[in-house]
């Protein structure tokens, strides 16, 4: 038995939508609370349930990996909202007619504080002072600092720059690749993805933020690194 729609409205006319994703309870809360106009939905955890609770809707939101294996037998889709940063899963699928659009600016808060947090751990030896603690021991080695650190940033987008404004905080010097080579302000420099020997050189802490595409696969590998 399929469940009714959330908020349906006889004089809605807005297109009906499927989440698909295992929290999509919780992204419908946030649809509930920040939709300007009442949205019918149906929350799926499964793809099982998606395919199930199908109805020829044509929104699907929710996980690439998921959408991906749905489209082929959901015809009437005409537009998927990832709820990824990456679209992968969608880009090497076969089906191309419909609208495809991901998330930007909302990750890169997390991120930066994700790659700052872990930064100042391998500094601060946070690790084995954990472990000293465990044993009632002190700790009798010595803690590094960021600060003149050489942080190289694989990613010039809203991510990247997010994480490079808080690495200027801490003193870093902080490079940026992008496909282009376009300067972007947060940035002490930006080079080419075609400079990326000479990107790498001399840095202290390296962050790949790069979507997986065709182009990025395979850019840094043992020998980049070695080199």
């Amino acid at each position: 038995m399929q469940s009714p729609y959330r908020r349906d409205r006889t004089e809605n006319k807005m297109p009906a939508c499927l989440i698909v994703t295992p929290t999509a309870e919780k992204y419908a809360e946030v649809l509930e609370r920040l939709a300007d106009s009442p949205i019918p939905y149906k929350a799926c955890t499964s793809t099982q349930q998606a395919l199930e609770e199908y109805t020829d809707e044509s929104i699907l939101f929710g996980r690439p990996d998921m959408i991906a294996e749905l489209l082929p037998n959901m015809p009437t889709v005409k537009w998927v909202q990832s709820s990824w940063a990456g679209v992968t899963p969608l880009i090497e699928a076969d089906r191309r007619d419909y609208t495809l659009t991901g998330v930007k600016d909302v990750f890169g808060p997390q991120m930066s504080e994700y790659v700052i947090g872990f930064l100042l751990a391998h500094e601060l030896r946070a690790l084995e002072r954990m472990q000293e603690q465990r044993k009632h021991r002190w700790f009798k080695g010595f803690s590094g600092n960021l600060q003149g650190k050489h942080l190289g940033i694989m990613g010039t987008g809203s991510i990247g720059q997010y994480i490079a404004t808080k690495a200027n905080f801490m003193d870093l010097q902080v490079t940026g690749l992008s496909s282009s080579g376009r300067q972007v302000p947060v940035f002490k420099k930006v080079m080419k993805a075609a400079q990326l020997h000479d990107f790498l050189q001399g840095l202290d802490y390296l962050v790949s933020i790069l979507p997986d595409t065709p182009d990025t696969d395979n850019l840094l590998d043992a020998e980049a690194l070695e080199n």
